[in-house]
């Protein structure tokens, strides 16, 4: 945080916060509690080692790299066409043409899924 503004402001929202939870240690419990469950529910988004590995090793024995293999792909309920281009290459970095994919998806629920978790290497 480098523009002195934003950190004015973030400092007066802490000081308000400190403030409010001295008066009420309910309310700094519940609010605790609100940031853990958060953070608890998103913490598969800031595991970004362990997708990495993941990634790894599921191109170890086709030794393909996909450019941007973490990005994730928003999947609503029901059923959609989804369009995308699958940016790759090998491990000497050839040039290979793009893959344009259409995935008809039909999803139980709401959710999300990295990129390279579509292939399946056969």
């Amino acid at each position: 945080m480098s523009d002195p503004e934003a950190v004015a402001r973030s400092k007066s929202v802490w000081n308000k916060y400190v403030k409010s939870t001295l008066d009420d240690p309910d309310m700094a419990r519940e609010v605790g509690e609100a940031i853990a469950s958060a953070f608890l529910k998103n913490l598969h988004l800031f595991n970004l080692y362990y997708q990495l590995t993941e990634y790894l090793h599921s191109v170890e024995r086709r030794k393909v790299l996909i450019a941007n293999p973490l990005d994730v792909l928003n999947f609503k309920k029901g059923t959609q066409l989804l369009k995308f281009t699958m940016l790759y290459t090998d491990l000497t970095y050839t040039e290979l043409v793009p893959m344009n994919i259409t995935l008809k998806v039909l999803a139980a629920s709401e959710g999300q899924l990295p990129a390279y978790r579509l292939l399946e290497w056969t």
